[in-house]
């Protein structure tokens, strides 16, 4: 068991006087609380550190290097609690923040550079993966925050709407390729949207696979094809690019998700109203 760090203070006065009853006088406790603080201390260290003596008591041996060390863990526990107390009730400290790569280029830049213009202690560590990943390490407390697309409802998470989007087909007008269809395979919105699809009996002979919407919008702009797309990625990568006329859609909401456990701290508050500011 770990010694307290009222004990070690205790200690270090009585190494101090060398005597019992001065020691817990100036300390404000009876005797006893502080021979059985010493006790304890003694106990979780399996060494004696006094001797004691119908005059008082001496330090033994390692009583003399528990003194030395114990003063230094006290400085660093007492920066250690400064430190924890300042990041409650500053805007200051590490903040993780998971985010699928798209959706980053459309929010990310509306929220962070204010934050680090304002507030010069605050540092934010980027995670970019898919949505259902941030999602499973927010809730694992891996991460601090997320920005997801279509989180589903967790008893442990926060969740808040921030924008809609929908996920449609979209070409250039230069499109050389009508017959190829561009997607993502894993995302959800694909698989909804290819249903769609083929009772709307949209035909395509081939399909080009990517996991990267970014690649996938440049090939549609240069006339690759037809791509499967979200709205605000196309409006991100400012490509002149046209909705296919009658073409389904799939309905996205890009949430922002914590921990309510986890986000208690000065800096947290003003990050998440900050990202409630995307709101739209």
């Amino acid at each position: 068991m770990l010694p307290s760090s009222n004990d070690i203070q205790y200690f270090i006065e009585v190494s101090k006087t060398l005597n019992l009853s001065r020691s817990a006088e100036r300390l404000g406790v009876t005797q006893p609380t502080l021979t059985f603080a010493i006790k304890r201390l003694e106990e979780s260290l399996g060494v004696n550190l006094l001797v004691r003596s119908k005059t008082g008591v001496a330090l033994t041996r390692h009583g003399e290097s528990f003194r030395r060390e114990s003063k230094k863990f006290l400085e660093d526990w007492y920066q250690l609690k400064s430190k924890i107390v300042q990041e409650k009730e500053e805007v200051r400290g590490l903040y993780s923040i998971g985010v699928h790569p798209s959706v980053a280029l459309y929010t990310l830049s509306d929220f962070i550079p204010e934050l680090y213009l304002n507030y010069d202690k605050l540092e934010i560590k980027l995670v970019h993966d898919s949505s259902r990943i941030i999602t499973e390490q927010v809730i694992s407390n891996k991460l601090d925050l997320g920005i997801v697309v279509n989180p589903v409802s967790h008893p442990d998470l926060v969740i808040i709407k921030l924008i809609t989007d929908e996920v449609s087909l979209w070409e250039s007008p230069e499109n050389k390729n009508s017959d190829v269809l561009l997607c993502d395979p894993d995302l959800n919105q694909t698989s909804s949207l290819m249903q769609k699809l083929k009772k709307q009996k949209f035909k395509f002979s081939r399909i080009i696979h990517s996991q990267n919407l970014e690649v996938l919008t440049d090939l549609v702009q240069n006339g690759a094809g037809i791509g499967i797309l979200p709205g605000k990625v196309v409006s991100a990568s400012k490509r002149r690019l046209n909705k296919v006329p009658s073409s389904p859609f799939f309905k996205d909401t890009i949430c922002l998700i914590y921990r309510a456990d986890r986000v208690k701290t000065k800096a947290s508050e003003e990050i998440i109203a900050r990202i409630k500011k995307l709101k739209k």
